[in-house]
C-alpha cells in the first residue's frame, strides 16, 4: 500500500453558521486598530477580534521595569499677582455709576465615551471528498484504489472593519477501509495547489466496507495582510463515507458530501 501524490488547484473554506458567542483562548496580535485570538472546538475555528484585547497584549509584552530615578527638586517659583480689576467709574454730573469688569466663562464640551466593542466570526472547512476506482463490485482479493484531492482551504470575515484571512493546511491523512484495516500518512506539500492522495487496499473477503478518509489540517490566520498567526490547535476532517461491495453486485463506491452553508 503506497501513496501517490498529483497536483491541481483549488482551494474553499465555508463560513459557519452564526452560534452563540465564544470567548477564544489563545491571543495572536493584530494591527493599530484591532486585536484577534482564535478557538478552535471540533471542526469549527472561531477568531475573536476586540479592541479589548489591545490591553491584555500590551500586558503580556510589557517590558520589565526599569529602576525608578527620582528627578531634582525643580525650584519653586511663585506665580506673579494678578492684576485686581478696578472698577471704572463714570463721572456725568451730579451722577456716579461703577461699571464691574466683565469675566467670560469656559465653555463646557461634553463627549460621549463609548465601551470596548467586539465581533467574532466562525469558520468551518469543506470536508474531503473520497472516492474509489473501480466505483462498482469488486471480487475477493482484488485492488481498488482509494484516493482524496487536498489542498489549502482559506476563508475572510470582516471585524471590527478589518480584514481577517483563515487558512487551513492539510498536513496529515488516515484512509479507514471499514475492514479493520488502516493506512496513514504525511501530505508532503500543498505549495502548488492540490494534492491527490491515493491508497490502494484488497479486500479479502465479500461483504460490504464502509470506508472513509479522515484529514488533519492546521489553523492560521491574519489580520489586514499581516503575518500568519498559529492556532496550537488542529482539527480533523472525515470525508463522505463509501459504501464498498465485494464480491455482490450492485454496489456503488461513490458517497455523497453534504456541505452545510450559513
Amino acid at each position: 500500500m503506497a501513496g501517490v501524490l498529483c497536483l491541481s488547484l483549488t482551494a474553499v473554506a465555508v463560513p459557519a453558521a452564526p452560534a452563540a458567542a465564544v470567548s477564544c483562548k489563545n491571543l495572536g496580535g493584530g494591527n493599530t486598530q484591532i486585536s484577534v485570538a482564535s478557538q478552535v472546538n471540533g471542526d469549527i475555528v472561531t477568531i475573536c477580534a476586540s479592541i479589548a484585547f489591545q490591553k491584555k497584549l500590551k500586558q503580556v509584552l510589557k517590558p520589565a521595569p526599569k529602576p525608578a530615578l527620582k528627578p531634582a527638586p525643580k525650584p519653586i517659583v511663585k506665580p506673579a499677582p494678578k492684576p485686581v480689576a478696578k472698577p471704572i467709574k463714570i463721572q456725568i454730573p451730579n451722577t456716579i455709576y461703577k461699571v464691574k469688569p466683565v469675566v467670560s466663562k469656559p465653555k463646557v464640551i461634553k463627549k460621549t465615551v463609548t465601551g470596548n466593542k467586539s465581533n467574532t466570526a466562525m469558520f468551518r472547512p469543506t470536508k474531503p471528498t473520497a472516492s474509489v476506482t473501480p466505483s462498482g463490485q469488486l471480487k475477493p482479493g482484488q485492488t481498488a484504489a482509494f484516493s482524496t484531492k487536498l489542498s489549502v482551504k482559506y476563508g475572510t470575515a470582516v471585524l471590527l472593519g478589518s480584514l481577517v484571512k483563515v487558512r487551513f493546511t492539510p498536513i496529515n491523512w488516515e484512509w479507514n477501509f471499514g475492514d479493520g484495516q488502516r493506512e496513514s500518512g504525511a501530505v508532503l506539500s500543498t505549495a502548488s495547489g492540490q494534492n491527490t492522495v491515493t491508497s490502494r487496499h484488497a479486500f479479502v473477503n465479500s461483504g460490504s466496507y464502509p470506508a472513509y478518509v479522515r484529514v488533519e489540517y492546521a489553523v492560521a490566520y491574519r489580520v489586514a495582510g499581516g503575518g500568519w498567526l498559529a492556532d496550537p490547535d488542529s482539527i480533523w476532517l472525515a470525508s463522505n463515507g463509501l459504501n464498498v461491495l465485494v464480491g455482490q453486485g450492485g454496489g456503488t463506491g461513490m458517497g455523497i458530501t453534504v456541505l452545510i452553508k450559513p
